[in-house]
């Protein structure tokens, strides 16, 4: 018998005992010997109470682990997205119409030995909501910082389709031509007439010194909330305009739906 074929032989017999020896010590193992307890629960401490908004809360997944999750204060929907793991858990919270402070997400573990562990709870402040009609808001405007003025348009963000709108050409008073006046995305509140936006850049391009930002921030650089009119469709954001070499400044700028 060849050389090669012996030692072929033998590491294949060494691969069938170490099968063995690993199937062995799987079925071995005393599950009532795993101590239960929950780790790195996570997901959103703040929420709406839309009724149709899906918030994802997760903990650590053991083998062979059931998690059992409640809700405590508030009442909403739950969802497991990954067939047979109950790990991860997607809430749908209840529309409300008052903010509820302490709503308690309550997540607890059953081992495959039939342990329970002690119950683990996130809190949750479920903020009110208050519905809007997004689509009055979509159309043609005139934007204006007081002195100059340009036309934008705005639609609905398909991303966030209970807040989000999205303006084009919202630099467009600085003299850009259509399709270079930037975009941006903003957030619309029904419940306070609020008008909010993380920074972004806008995608407008500044003749010498590139790519304009814009951020919802004061001439004190202090977070500033927007403002609209349902009856007339008016919008006033002020924001900080900023690029690669240094910040404008910050003003209002008023959009105008014709």
């Amino acid at each position: 018998m060849k050389k090669n074929n012996i030692f072929n032989i033998l590491g294949f017999a060494t691969f069938i005992v170490l099968v063995f020896m690993s199937g062995c010590k799987e079925d071995e193992y005393d599950f009532n010997k795993m101590i239960p307890g929950i780790s790195n629960l996570t997901g959103p401490a703040e929420v709406v109470g839309t009724g149709k908004t899906l918030y994802r809360y997760s903990v650590a997944d053991r083998t062979g682990s059931t998690y059992t999750w409640t809700l405590e204060g508030s009442t909403g929907k739950m969802e497991f997205p990954v067939k047979g793991l109950t790990s991860i858990v997607d809430v749908i919270f209840d529309e409300s119409s008052v903010d509820i402070p302490e709503v308690k997400l309550i997540v607890s573990e059953t081992t495959k030995g039939g342990l329970k562990s002690d119950p683990d709870t996130i809190l949750v402040f479920q903020k009110k909501y208050c519905s809007l009609d997004m689509e009055q808001f979509v159309g043609d405007y005139i934007v204006t910082d007081g002195t100059d003025s340009g036309n934008c348009s705005i639609a609905r963000d398909a991303d966030d389709e209970l807040f989000g709108l999205i303006i084009t050409d919202v630099l467009s008073y600085w003299g850009f031509a259509a399709g270079e006046g930037g975009v941006l995305k903003i957030k619309m509140n029904g419940c306070d007439n609020s008008v909010s936006f993380d920074k972004q850049a806008t995608g407008a391009m500044h003749p010498s010194y590139g790519d304009i930002s814009m951020e919802a921030l004061d001439a004190n650089d202090d977070p500033i909330k927007g403002s609209f009119d349902p009856a007339t469709n008016t919008i006033h954001i002020t924001a900080k305009h900023t690029v690669s070499a240094g910040s404008f400044g910050s003003w209002e700028i008023v959009l105008t739906k014709q």
